[in-house]
């Protein structure tokens, strides 16, 4: 009798079993079957993405040992090859279908519409790379002319006749620190030099600022900034100098007014993106942590302790804390997410306001731009582990799919509601949401 008792046992849970991982198997199964595979990828042996928009994901991609550029249409997996001879040039930025601007080996800078080539300048220069940044429109560029100890600024619009010169003998300073230290606002309606002086979109000093760093806000409403000292504390972070600042500020554009909105006698530096906005310009952050140096003066590290987070709409802050991670940002208006670059670390998704925290234990950074999660105004997208997975701004979440093998990138395309998905052995995948 006892015998048939545990007979019987067995096979329930052999049968339970088999109901189970058929489950399993069959959900694996949909989830393959939704993964769409990109057959002309086929003999590429690198692939890395660099944008996505208007259901076209743009890649840098080598096969039969050639770089191209390429574009592959999200919807109908047909992959073009882009901008021929990208790789003969210095500098190369390609936009739109066939456009471009690009600086030759001899600094001659150049623009290109189509089959049309135009030549703007020469005598660009950098310290590692050519000092150009293009505007947020993709219609035109800040860029410095001559060598470092005698460089101009200039401004050009594609579509015009010549640049238009915005100011005579920059600092050495300024041209070794001009990729981030001067920057286009985020609609193209302003730019600021060296972070210290504000342009508008025609070149015209608009307000000054002092500042150690700055980030505009996403509506090229405001400004936020770390003040610089009066009399300042060094710090030389990976090779520039700066000073540690104590008060965060923010300048009011429309008003030119500048208010401080937090302090930290112990300092505040932006090593990694310390300073973050929301997507739609209502919140901003700034990590608080405890800043060592080397005798040397060089920042070794930074024991990160909370966000200092902040409302435009009712001026206040709270300071979120037990945020410990190097890197984080801003999810919708309500939530932040934090992890660590450069070591195996959890993902933790933090409420502003409330107790809200979620821990996902294996992340993936997605992309360079987008890192750990792809987020619009009602979802964000993330990796955990294999599991590709929703959370919405009332902290929610979703397991949209199983991916069954590692992950190399992860983009999504708005327009068509499609993610595109790298593998590492170089294949391409989408899937539609």
């Amino acid at each position: 009798m006892v015998k048939n008792i545990y007979f019987s046992i067995i096979i329930l849970l052999l049968v339970i079993g088999i109901i189970v991982g058929c489950t399993i198997n069959k959900e694996g199964q949909e989830n393959n079957q939704n993964l769409l595979r990109v057959e002309e990828i086929e003999g590429f042996s690198t692939v890395n993405g660099y944008k996505v928009e208007d259901g076209k994901f743009y890649f840098t991609g080598i096969k039969d040992r050639d770089w191209y550029f390429y574009s592959l249409d999200v919807t109908t997996h047909e992959i073009t090859r882009k901008h021929h001879d990208a790789a003969n040039y210095d500098l190369y930025i390609p936009f739109d279908e066939g456009n471009a601007v690009y600086i030759d080996l001899e600094g001659q800078l150049f623009y290109r519409i189509g089959n049309e080539e135009k030549k703007i300048d020469e005598g660009i220069r950098g310290t590692h790379r050519p000092n150009l940044l293009i505007s947020p429109q993709q219609n035109a560029i800040l860029y410095t002319k001559g060598p470092e100890e005698d460089a101009d600024l200039y401004l050009y619009y594609f579509q015009e006749a010549k640049p238009i010169l915005i100011k005579e003998g920059i600092s050495k300073e300024a041209f070794r620190t001009f990729s981030f230290t001067t920057q286009w606002s985020r609609k193209e309606n302003y730019f600021i030099y060296h972070n210290q002086e504000i342009y508008d979109n025609r070149g015209r000093l608009y307000s000054t600022v002092d500042a150690t760093i700055t980030k505009w806000s996403p509506d090229d409403k405001y400004l936020v900034f770390i003040k610089m000292p009066d009399k300042g504390e060094k710090i030389v972070i990976g090779g520039w100098e700066t000073y540690i600042g104590k008060e965060l500020l923010l300048f009011i554009v429309e008003e030119k007014k500048t208010k401080k909105i937090y302090e930290n006698p112990k300092g505040l530096i932006d090593p990694i993106d310390s300073i973050q906005w929301s997507k739609d310009g209502s919140t901003l952050g700034m990590s608080i942590g405890e800043i060592i140096k080397f005798t040397y003066g060089e920042l070794e590290k930074m024991n990160y302790e909370k966000v200092f987070v902040y409302d435009i709409h009712s001026g206040e802050g709270v300071e979120v804390e037990e945020v410990f991670y190097n890197y984080y940002e801003i999810l919708f208006d309500n939530y932040l997410y934090g992890s660590s670059l450069g070591k195996r670390d959890v993902l933790e998704l933090i409420a502003v306001y409330g107790e809200d925290r979620k821990k996902y234990e294996n992340p993936v950074i997605l992309n360079s731009q987008d890192m750990f999660v792809i987020s619009h105004a009602t979802e964000g997208y993330l990796v955990d582990g294999g599991n590709l997975m929703m959370v919405n701004p009332e902290g929610n979440e979703e397991k949209i799919a199983t991916l069954p093998w590692k992950i190399k990138e992860v983009y999504f395309d708005i327009t068509t509601m499609t993610f595109i998905i790298i593998n590492n052995e170089m294949e391409i995948y989408t899937l539609k949401r």
